[in-house]
């Protein structure tokens, strides 16, 4: 690893970023108060590669620093003196870089779904989404690859996400005073980093990223949310009374939602220059989650508590 040339950009303009979407519907039915409708869509998305990229200006070659430790006050001028910004190497500051060849993260969603009327005022639907994300950003961490850096975290497109729902809807428009919504997702996540902000676990050029493949930090299972809203009658006629009694409404939200996976890391070590994330490992027999007087009870058995993302993944 060594400086570019002063000019040299991050990473290459990239074109053709079409982003082309296409949605379709058609009417199954048209019976008055009990129509059916079928509605598709496909499209792809583009997100920006800036990813951490905002660090460069927080690090090398734009900062120094300069560590005092245990000094006397009040400091001397020599060590009052502010650190010298260079940019020469070797540095001891960390630097943020690209692949030069970096491209844009893009995610390929598409929906199907029918929609049918129950009556004038209420309907369900069922649709399934789909999204595929590839050439996402993560972060490989590197300690002193060399005499010149500290440390180099690079930037680049090795990271995927798959992402499969059925959402079922209920609505109820507003009649007679009562309007409902209800509405269930039955989805799955599954990715290889679950954001760009977050150093990866194993840099890609020492082991395959799909090692870090499995159930994203955010996937939810299940979601349930239901509201219904209805308007109190007030038959009593008079300003004053209708003023104090009258537009009254009684409003009712249930939430419910599985909780997401909880991925289990260990503290960061260095081993020939490469900064790792380690996991514990998957005990066979044990189970991937616990429930009630499990938990205390597992605590005291060695690696109970052992799942990596691969094969949490291929346990689900």
């Amino acid at each position: 690893m060594g400086l570019a040339p002063r000019g040299t950009p991050l990473y290459d303009t990239t074109y053709g970023n079409i982003a082309p979407r296409l949605g379709l519907a058609y009417e199954l039915h048209d019976r008055q108060g009990w129509e059916s409708v079928l509605r598709g869509g496909v499209g792809v998305f583009y997100d920006f590669a800036s990813g951490r990229l905002g660090d460069l200006t927080f690090f090398f070659p734009f900062t120094a620093s300069k560590d005092l430790f245990l000094e006397p006050l009040p400091l001397t001028p020599e060590d009052a003196a502010p650190p010298v910004i260079s940019q020469g190497l070797p540095t001891s500051n960390a630097l943020f870089v690209t692949d030069p060849h970096l491209a844009l993260p893009r995610t390929y969603q598409w929906n199907v779904g029918v929609e049918q009327a129950l009556g004038p005022s209420q309907s369900v639907s069922a649709t399934y989404v789909g999204a595929l994300g590839r050439k996402l950003l993560r972060d490989d961490s590197f300690y002193r690859p060399n005499p010149n850096f500290a440390g180099v975290v690079v930037t680049r497109n090795t990271a995927t996400s798959d992402y499969h729902a059925l959402q079922v809807k209920f609505q109820r428009k507003l009649s007679h005073g009562l309007q409902a919504l209800a509405s269930y997702t039955w989805s799955h996540s599954i990715d290889i980093s679950s954001n760009d902000s977050v150093l990866a676990s194993t840099p890609a050029v020492v082991a395959d990223p799909n090692v870090d493949r499995g159930d994203s930090e955010f996937d939810v299972r299940h979601s349930f949310t239901a509201a219904v809203s209805y308007d109190i009658p007030f038959p009593v006629r008079g300003k004053v009374l209708r003023a104090i009694f009258g537009d009254w409404s009684i409003d009712n939200f249930i939430v419910a939602r599985s909780s997401p996976p909880a991925d289990i890391k260990a503290t960061t070590s260095i081993f020939n220059g490469t900064a790792y994330t380690s996991r514990p490992d998957l005990v066979p027999g044990q189970k991937i989650y616990l429930f009630g007087a499990e938990c205390a009870s597992t605590f005291q058995a060695s690696g109970a508590l052992a799942p990596d993302r691969s094969a949490q993944e291929e346990g689900l």
